[in-house]
């Protein structure tokens, strides 16, 4: 019942959000936003790669456990024939954006030989299910 609950909850994650609502990461259509972009009132909104935002979505509903490779394969690529560092390539690009909000992305552990642990509050980042723009 529990291992229930815990796959259901982690199901419903649309949303990584940093401490104080600045950085919003919608997983479901794949974008960084960076509210008062530069000191300003202005967003910026970066859009992940499908591939990129696939990989985050398993990461963010496998947070806290430890994937390999090719459960990132299957689950995002889908039986597709790819090149040997395809996920390699997408974790790089996908590390590249999360170091706009942590220079160290301490969320994202390489366990060699064995995989990936996605932290989430290591950056900063608080997982939801909805976000209300109004209250933020």
């Amino acid at each position: 019942m529990l291992e229930f609950e815990l796959i259901r909850e982690r199901s419903v994650a649309e949303y990584l959000i940093n401490k104080d609502g600045s950085i919003i990461v919608d997983l479901h259509n794949g974008t960084f936003t960076f509210r008062h972009f530069a000191g300003t009132q202005q967003s910026q909104v970066i859009r992940m790669g499908t591939r990129e935002a696939g990989v985050l979505r398993y990461l963010v509903s496998n947070s806290g456990y430890l994937v390999s490779k090719d459960e990132i394969l299957n689950s995002v690529w889908r039986g597709r024939i790819v090149c040997e560092n395809t996920v390699s390539v997408a974790l790089s690009n996908l590390r590249k954006l999360l170091r706009r909000v942590d220079p160290d992305c301490r969320c994202l552990v390489t366990v060699a030989r064995a995989g990936y642990i996605f932290y989430p509050y290591r950056s900063g980042f608080i997982i939801e299910g909805s976000y209300d723009r109004k209250n933020r």
